[in-house]
């Protein structure tokens, strides 16, 4: 049964919330990138016996709120186990070496993995639709990526179970531009950040700027006209990923769920070679020596 959501934040220093940790974990280090030092948000890794595990604290309600969400939705889409502490308030989950969406991208992207993993993001983003739950927050970050190359999802702090959201959620340039104008379609809302995210993952894929505006165009679903944004189904599923095959170049004959190889390009050396002896000249020297030796075995005859 989910608990119902608590109404008191509570509030920790970061020096105090380090030596607490510490207290419970071993090798506590602050991730900056990823914390939130006006909003008292702090992810950390430890280690817990000997195994490396990624921790999130934060105030009471929103620990609270985050896992009553996670309790909801951990059986429709692939998430992680989370394991609640408490002073200071958070959880902790196993720690992912291969990293976010981001982060793996920036050193392993080629077209395949592209595809690989946006059909996996939109099967995700459908099976939290189609039961009324909405993420608000998607973004490359909030995708790990676990040692099979499979997605798992993350931050559940803004999902909301009703499809009509206020506020200003989101981030900058994964946010539909209706939000923060009053009430908007949390639905549509999330189709134009998956547009986005896939907007990044074509950024390595070797096509240009216009091309990948054009493409992103083409589908719609970061178009500012709400009414044409898709809405996911199995159906339109298949249709983005045989567009976006053609887009990209990519056969549609590879096995389902096959993690793709990444593809070997051969690179021509851009070196300067030394110029070879034609081999015309060679040729014409052979032909002109042959012909002297038979002048000089004439003369040798007439003689």
């Amino acid at each position: 049964m989910i608990p119902p959501p608590l109404k008191i934040p509570v509030k920790k220093e970061l020096g105090e919330i380090m030596r607490k940790l510490k207290q419970k974990f071993d090798d506590v280090e602050i991730i900056p990138e990823l914390s939130n030092m006006k909003d008292e948000r702090f992810i950390f890794t430890a280690l817990k016996d000997g195994k490396k595990i990624l921790i999130k604290v934060s105030d009471e309600m929103s620990i609270h709120k985050e896992l009553r969400m996670w309790l909801a939705i951990k059986e429709i889409v692939p998430t992680l186990e989370m394991t609640k502490i408490d002073d200071p308030s958070g959880f902790y989950s196993d720690f992912c070496e291969n990293g976010d969406l981001q982060q793996f991208m920036e050193k392993d992207c080629h077209k395949e993995i592209i595809v690989y993993f946006f059909e996996q993001i939109l099967k995700i983003i459908l099976n939290l639709h189609t039961r009324n739950y909405y993420h608000r927050d998607l973004k490359p970050e909030n995708f790990l990526v676990d040692d099979d190359k499979k997605l798992v999802l993350i931050d559940f702090e803004y999902v909301k179970y009703e499809n009509s959201c206020g506020g200003n959620i989101g981030t900058r340039v994964y946010k539909s531009p209706e939000i923060g104008s009053g009430r908007y379609d949390c639905e549509k809302a999330d189709i134009y950040a998956v547009g986005k995210i896939l907007d990044f993952l074509l950024q390595c894929s070797g096509k240009t700027d216009k091309e990948i505006n054009e493409f992103i165009e083409e589908i719609d679903m970061c178009n500012e006209d709400i009414s044409k944004r898709p809405k996911l189904s199995d159906d339109t599923i298949r249709r983005l990923i045989v567009q976006l095959k053609e887009f990209l170049w990519i056969e549609h004959d590879e096995k389902e769920n096959e993690i793709p190889k990444k593809p070997k390009y051969i690179f021509k050396s851009l070196k300067k070679s030394k110029p070879k002896k034609s081999k015309s000249k060679s040729k014409t020297k052979s032909k002109k020596s042959k012909s002297k030796s038979k002048k000089l075995i004439l003369k040798s005859r007439t003689k």
